[in-house]
Parts: C-alpha cells; structure tokens; sequence
C-alpha cells in the first residue's frame, strides 16, 4: 500500500521507504509533549473511539495533542520516511482521502480472511472495517481467549463481536483435535468454554501439571519432575 499509494496521503515526491529511529537525518524531526521534544520514530500511534490517537514514551507513555503529532508526523511524511508505528497510520489516511485507492484495494481482494483473528489491533480493524464497508468479505478465525498482543490494543473484542453483526454467519468451533482430554478440562475451567477433546486419553501419564518453585530450589523442582517420570513409567528422554 504505502509504496505505491503512499505519497498521495504524505505529501512526499518520492516512494515512501520504512526508518528504524537511528537514521542521522531523523535528528531534525522531533515532537512536542507541553514539555521538551522526543524523536518523531518514537510516536505511537493508535483508534481511540473512531479517530487517531497519539503518545509517547516507554513506560509511562504520555498523551501528544493530535494536531501536535499529525503536524510532526506530516513533516516527516513529507520526505517520504515512516515507521513500523506510522505505518498504519498513512495507510488509513491514504484509503480514506482517497477512496479510488480503497476501490482498488477491494476489487484486489474480495474476501479477506484471517486466522488467529484475536490478535487484531485497533489500527487493522479500522482498516478491515474501511474495506467490508466498500464490498469486501471477511472472514476472522480465531479464539479471544488465546489473545497475546492485548498490549498492543489486540483484545479480541473485534473478533468476539464480529459474529453479531448482520449478514455474519457465526460459526463455533468446539472440538479440540489438538490436545489431551485432562488439557481441554483445564482449559475449559479457565476459559469458561465446554469444547470436547477429539482425541482419547493416552495409556501413559499425562495432563497439565504445576510445579512450583523458588529459583534456590532448582535441585528441588528437578527431583519432583523426576519422581513423576517415574510414576508415569517414561523415560527421562521422553520427558522433555
């Protein structure tokens, strides 16, 4: 998207091209928080009830004024330069302001369908939603209690309440063909779902186990995993 289409939401008279933040030339484009300026590459950028959002820092990420980051990130755009986090943020731009880019995109792809759907972010919704409202079809595979990118914005509430909508057919899948019988029970309890497991119980030992230790305990833990090895009749080798 961005390297075709890019320019025409940024501004630039150059094909667009990805910066990691250590480029020399990067030290003239800096943002203002209220306080002191921080590197442009450092903007995180993200959908916040429908409309941008910026912020910056690491561990106390700090709010930046829209118009504050757009107007920095504009000036960056300008010579053609985005990052990973901005990278969404003109393909947004580009499909809204220029709706015969959005029309091409869905006559490319008609139906689109993602597996491991729970891990979608704010900004890929935003751009799913863009497409299924020009005509696109999408399908989203996926289980929201399997999320692992939350902190990111990935909450699965895009895939947990996509199946409501309208014209969506809700399918469920319910039968674990992957894991044990005692693996599924513990996953049922945890997630509050009632799957059934495909495969039978094997003869030998088996299930989810805990075994908890402190990090001076270390001889300790090994000598437990042991001793179940030897309850379920494996060999060390096969314990691992």
């Amino acid at each position: 998207m961005l390297r075709p289409h890019g320019h025409r939401a940024m501004g630039c008279k150059c094909t667009p091209y990805l910066v990691e933040g250590r480029e020399p030339f990067l030290k003239n484009f800096t943002v203002w928080d209220g306080l002191r300026p921080h590197p442009t590459t450092d903007l995180k950028v993200t959908i916040d009830n429908g409309g941008f959002a910026f912020k910056i820092g690491r561990n106390a990420p700090k709010q930046i004024a829209a118009a504050e980051a757009a107007k920095s990130l504009t000036k960056l755009g300008a010579v053609g330069a985005y990052t990973h986090a901005s990278a969404r943020y003109w393909v947004l731009r580009t499909l809204q302001e220029r709706p015969y880019v959005l029309r091409a995109l869905i006559r490319r792809y008609p139906h689109i369908l993602v597996d491991e759907a729970q891990d979608i972010g704010p900004e890929h919704e935003a751009i799913l939603r863009l497409m299924v409202a020009g005509g696109t079809e999408l399908s989203l595979i996926g289980d929201a209690h399997q999320g692992i990118y939350e902190f990111s914005g990935a909450n699965g509430a895009f895939l947990s309440g996509y199946g409501g909508q309208p014209g969506v057919a809700d399918k469920k899948l319910t039968i674990n063909y992957r894991s044990v019988p005692a693996i599924v029970e513990v996953a049922n309890k945890l997630s509050g779902r009632n799957d059934a497991a495909d495969r039978p119980a094997p003869a030998i030992m088996n299930g989810a186990f805990f075994i908890p230790f402190n990090k001076d305990e270390k001889e300790k833990a090994l000598a437990t995993f042991a001793s179940m090895l030897q309850t379920a009749a494996m060999a060390e080798k096969d314990g691992v």
